[in-house]
């Protein structure tokens, strides 16, 4: 059975909690751009996507890079737990 790394912060709005998992969990999606994620979740709108990016940016789970990139924060990675 395959082990899956999760975020325990239950102030996490369900949104951002499946966004920052699929980042975590997929190695080629622990940075994208807004865009990208436009792409991956075509099911939701795009509002859904800028206000999860916008959660987990306050949060601190992740880090704008360059002006136009989502990166996984990597000093929130103690946070996060093995299940």
């Amino acid at each position: 059975m395959n082990k899956m790394i999760t975020v325990k912060d239950n102030s996490l709005s369900l949104e951002a909690f499946g966004l920052i998992s699929r980042m975590i969990n997929i190695p080629e999606n622990d940075y994208a751009t807004e865009e990208d994620f436009f792409t991956l979740f075509k099911n939701d709108s795009v509002q859904t996507i800028q206000n999860a990016l916008s959660e987990l940016t306050e949060k601190n789970y992740l880090i704008f890079v360059n002006g136009k990139t989502y990166a996984v924060n990597k000093f929130k990675l103690p946070q996060i737990k093995l299940v």
